[in-house]
């Protein structure tokens, strides 16, 4: 029997959803190669629409640029994933994109086939056995070795000791990667990291749903009496022990985005950082302080920065198509060539 893996989950909860709601059925067929994961036969009132599939386990702003570049098939394209943040909905919307959400949520249309179910609530999808390399303390070893792909043949020991990981998760943390198939050999003593681009997929996932939540110390203000907010780039980081991400090491980075919320990591305690910044306590500000999770010596200094590949994710986990656009330049200055050079 052929092992469904965690996408083709996605598909069968969207389908069966769909199959609750209207009189539609669908009939999946994987395929082995080409730019689309499958195809989708759709039947309605005896009368077949068929679909090039793309399967995202999460879908954000930057998916639909690669979605409009794809070439015309002679099915329409249809995205199926988990869930879509409102923001991107709208703008597969108006970019005439279909999408088919686990809850039963779509926006399909096929010549005369019109389908749009909106306002369900996410689904809850079956998780694959786990895999130590995408929970919290393997995602902290995934960023280092996205940083560093050469650490990979480095010994346990010292991947453990670069990574303020205990070291015995080490070993399960990286046979995970080989199982997940980020690692081959090259002979019995060197191992080398492959297809980082899908690696790079699996870290935003996990990021957003498994480590980020973890990390947040507060949510903060400014204060208002000696508001910092237009002045921020003066404040001294050293002295505050912080480095900016997100959208205020974007604006350093690319001089491209001003910042609307601001994102601070620190590895020291959060008194130190409320204390030099003037922030104060509020569940609705619009600056966010999280724990610093790597150690800083392997890393150069990006100008009070986190390393670009973090940068990179706060944007993109945002939703926000402004910092999507960011994002991109990002990728493109940091990030892209690193990428393309373990494919």
């Amino acid at each position: 029997m052929q092992k469904v893996n965690k996408k083709e989950h996605i598909v069968t909860a969207a389908l069966d959803k769909l199959g609750e709601q209207t009189p539609i059925k669908g009939k999946w067929k994987v395929y082995v190669s080409g730019d689309a994961d499958g195809l989708l036969q759709l039947n309605y009132n005896k009368k077949n629409y068929p679909f090039a599939v793309v399967l995202k386990e999460t879908l954000r702003h930057d998916h639909i640029a690669t979605f409009i570049k794809k070439p015309k098939a002679t099915e329409p394209l249809l995205v199926i994933t988990a869930n879509i943040p409102a923001g991107v909905k709208k703008a597969l919307q108006e970019k005439q994109i279909n999408y088919l959400e686990a809850n039963g949520n779509a926006f399909i249309r096929n010549g005369d086939l019109l389908i749009f179910i909106d306002g369900k609530n996410p689904a809850e999808i079956e998780k694959a056995t786990a895999n130590r390399a995408f929970m919290k303390t393997g995602l902290k070893a995934v960023f280092h070795l996205l940083n560093h792909p050469q650490a990979v043949n480095d010994n346990y020991r010292k991947l453990a000791a670069d990574t303020n990981i205990a070291l015995g998760n080490i070993k399960y943390i990286m046979d995970g990667l080989r199982e997940a198939g980020f690692i081959f050999d090259i002979d019995k003593k060197n191992i080398r990291l492959k297809n980082i681009a899908g690696l790079l997929e699996r870290w935003l996932v996990g990021y957003r749903e498994i480590l980020r939540p973890t990390l947040l110390l507060g949510t903060y203000t400014w204060n208002k009496v000696n508001n910092p907010q237009h002045d921020w780039k003066k404040l001294d980081m050293k002295k505050a022990g912080c480095l900016w991400g997100g959208e205020p090491a974007a604006d350093i980075l690319t001089n491209y985005l001003r910042p609307e919320r601001f994102q601070l990591y620190t590895p020291q305690h959060k008194m130190q950082a409320m204390r030099a910044l003037q922030i104060l306590p509020d569940a609705k500000g619009e600056v966010d302080l999280y724990q610093q999770f790597w150690l800083e010596q392997h890393y150069k200094d990006f100008l009070d920065c986190v390393p670009p590949l973090l940068v990179y994710t706060d944007l993109l986990l945002t939703d926000d198509p402004r910092c999507a656009e960011a994002a991109q330049l990002i990728y493109d200055q940091y990030l892209k060539a690193h990428v393309e050079a373990y494919q």
